[in-house]
């Protein structure tokens, strides 16, 4: 029957293969095993996630679903970062960060409890809850694109770190930055007015003319 899927053979290949339906679209995948009865565990398996699914109880994750590796999803978001004129040295630095931890991973095992772990390796190592947040930030919105593009079904619940006392201090008052921009080359009075009125650190605020710089 078609909701039970069904077990078959391919030329040149040693496993079982187990076909089955989701949302009516066909799947096909390699069971792994060569014992009929341990194939036909896989495809029961696979058809009782199917039906959790279709009852709301847990997301059916594909077999592209499963190849899927972090590095794919970053890749992703580096394009959309690019077209979005969003790219920049700051952004990139980021990036490679993610991908020394987690680019060889399957996106389905990134869970919740392992990027929890992440953050707290990531503070033996001296970063700032901040900095972490930025590293997390960017990871969930590679999950969420991949979401939104159909790619990935669900991502991990990732906690954001609390900044507390890692606020900005020494501000300047609005008089005595114009008493100080009034001694600045002129080159510089622009960019530190920019700043003070936006609040952007100096990163962010060169980031966007470094934009398509070699």
């Amino acid at each position: 029957m078609r909701g039970d899927g069904r077990l078959y053979q391919r030329k040149r290949s040693p496993f079982w293969w187990c076909e089955f339906y989701h949302n009516g679209k066909q799947c096909r995948e390699s069971t792994g095993e060569t014992d009929e009865r341990k194939a036909q565990k896989h495809l029961d398996r696979r058809v009782h996630e199917v039906a959790n699914a279709r009852d709301g109880i847990k997301p059916f994750i594909g077999p592209q679903a499963e190849r899927i590796k972090v590095a794919e999803l970053l890749d992703a978001l580096k394009t959309d970062y690019e077209l979005r004129g969003k790219w920049g040295e700051r952004v990139e630095s980021t990036f490679k960060k993610l991908r020394e931890y987690f680019g060889a991973w399957r996106a389905m095992n990134v869970t919740s409890e392992a990027v929890a772990s992440w953050q707290l390796q990531l503070r033996g190592e001296g970063y700032k809850d901040a900095t972490i947040n930025r590293f997390c930030q960017v990871l969930s919105q590679s999950f969420k694109l991949a979401i939104e593009r159909k790619r990935l079904s669900s991502g991990p619940v990732v906690k954001r770190l609390s900044e507390v006392g890692n606020e900005r201090k020494g501000f300047f008052t609005e008089t005595e930055l114009r008493a100080l921009i009034a001694h600045l080359p002129e080159y510089l009075k622009d960019f530190v007015l920019f700043a003070y009125i936006t609040g952007m650190r100096r990163g962010e605020v060169l980031e966007p003319a470094m934009v398509g710089c070699p």
